[in-house]
């Protein structure tokens, strides 16, 4: 193994699970087990890590997950869906180290790293040890990668947002075999992100426990695999990761009648600019009244609407104008898997999905002149955008309309 350096680091993690019994290209046979334990304890001794973020998926990730917070470091979990849900689809199964007849595990229930228990027991105990633990999502849409391949880029986010809060480096680290993964959103995605990111990288093989460094052939291993295609009726849609942006002028309601043009042609011709301004146009686009929708495939970009909407709208002189109310707008940006396509009704292309009505409960709360964001858009822009986006933790806040609390962030700038 290369040297990882002595300085600090916030570890970026993701792993295989453990080959289910009759795979049929071992990947991650049970037999490899200590090598690869062994492996990662290795790599934590050289790589003066001071916290980490991973998922825990049976096998790679809760080995990992074990001997971090076996030295009493930080390890921040993330969950792509419901806990119920993720330990049926990526912890219990069929290739559980307690059954001796398979791996080789005595019949007290120690793996070959002498840990006790099952996968789902291990899942427990890692996770009531960590420092923190997000859930995403609910319910997992069988047939579709989009909230797994979020978990990878939101690991790389956290830990990029980590490491700039201890004033460290941030490093990935995965047990990977090198080779294009089951799936969307696998090692494979995880490993691509990283190398097309540029982040110090190192790879552990699953056979063997070997070091390797992913070079180019880790992004294209990651193209083989992308968003879902759903069948929705008589088309077909997209289920992929997308930016949402819901936005609205204080003011608007107070306005009479003859002031209702000016609003059009001088507030919606600065919306008009500031959406020229942010990028590409959006994958959507929408007004009513005094509200923007907007759906976006770059953070990045949608941070910058964000931005650019509180600008353009503080350029208006409302008085010289004839408006007897000062416009404000107030932006609420959140990010999740979306349902792309064709509306049926319209005919024009719209977004669909729970993430869209999270997005909608965001805007309401937010100050005017201010850009609120959901913890899931703060992880994914700091993983997917290469400009210095910051933003401030505003802690937990009640949604609009009874929709429980998120914490919210605020954009300080989009880079």
């Amino acid at each position: 193994m290369s040297k990882t350096g002595a300085g600090p680091s916030v570890i970026a993690f993701a792993g295989h699970m453990l080959d289910a019994p009759g795979r049929l290209k071992p990947r991650f046979p049970a037999e490899a087990i200590p090598a690869v334990a062994s492996a990662i304890e290795r790599y934590l001794d050289e790589a003066g890590a001071i916290a980490a973020v991973s998922s825990l998926a049976s096998g790679a990730d809760i080995l990992f997950a074990e001997a971090f917070c076996g030295r009493g470091l930080p390890l921040h979990v993330v969950l792509p869906i419901g806990v119920e849900e993720f330990v049926e689809e990526s912890v219990e199964h069929e290739a559980d180290v307690t059954r001796a007849d398979r791996t080789g595990a005595d019949r007290t229930g120690a793996d070959r790293t002498g840990a006790k228990g099952s996968w789902v027991e291990r899942f427990h105990r890692v996770r009531d040890a960590a420092a923190s633990c997000q859930v995403y999502g609910g319910k997992y849409l069988q047939g579709t990668g989009t909230p797994f391949h979020m978990a990878t880029l939101l690991i790389d986010g956290w830990a990029r947002h980590f490491a700039a809060e201890c004033k460290s480096e941030q490093r990935s680290l995965a047990v990977w075999d090198g080779r294009p993964g089951d799936g969307f959103g696998g090692t494979a995605s995880f490993v691509g992100h990283a190398v097309m990111q540029g982040r110090p990288t190192m790879c552990i093989s699953p056979k063997d426990g070997s070091y390797f460094e992913p070079g180019v052939d880790a992004i294209r291993a990651a193209a083989k695999h992308s968003w879902a295609r759903v069948d929705v009726g008589e088309q077909q849609m997209e289920h992929r990761l997308c930016a949402v942006l819901f936005a609205d002028a204080k003011g608007f309601s107070l306005l009479t009648e003859p002031q209702v043009p000016v609003f059009i042609s001088a507030v919606l011709g600065a919306v008009r600019r500031a959406v020229a301004k942010s990028g590409p146009p959006p994958r959507v686009l929408n007004t009513w009244g005094d509200g923007l929708f907007a759906v976006l495939d770059d953070l990045g970009q949608a941070a910058r609407l964000g931005e650019l909407l509180i600008e353009e709208s503080a350029k208006l002189h409302c008085g010289e104008l004839g408006l007897t109310q000062s416009i404000v707008f107030r932006v609420g940006l959140h990010a999740g898997p979306c349902f792309t396509g064709l509306d049926p009704v319209t005919g024009r292309s719209n977004a669909y999905g729970a993430d869209i009505s999270l997005a909608a409960r965001i805007e309401p709360v937010t100050v005017p002149g201010k850009v609120y964001c959901s913890g899931s858009f703060v992880g994914l822009a700091l993983a997917t955008s290469s400009a210095n986006i910051v933003f401030n933790s505003l802690g937990k806040v009640p949604l609009a309309k009874g929709a429980g609390e998120i914490e919210l962030w605020e954009l300080i700038k989009s880079g």
